[in-house]
């Protein structure tokens, strides 16, 4: 395999369109009104729960007793039904 070696305006990645929900999400909408101030946050995970990828991870962290955990997990219910 030949290597090419790449100049800085040369490298570029773009965000695959399937990645970007295209319409309004109104399960996210539901939980920023229950987690006010959180949407971006809310967002982020429900866009990373679409992304379609082997070996693709969430990380989230954040102060201890902001139910993370059980938004996620509701977040993974309302996908599944």
């Amino acid at each position: 395999m030949k290597v090419k070696e790449l100049k800085a305006n040369e490298l570029l990645w773009e965000c695959p369109s399937p990645w970007v929900p295209s319409k309004p999400n109104k399960t996210a909408d539901l939980f920023a009104e229950r987690f006010f101030g959180q949407k971006r946050a809310l967002d982020a995970i429900q866009m990373g729960l679409n992304v379609h990828s082997p070996g693709y991870n969430i990380f989230i962290c954040g102060i201890g007793g902001t139910d993370k955990a059980e938004v996620v997990q509701e977040l993974l219910q309302n996908i599944a039904t």
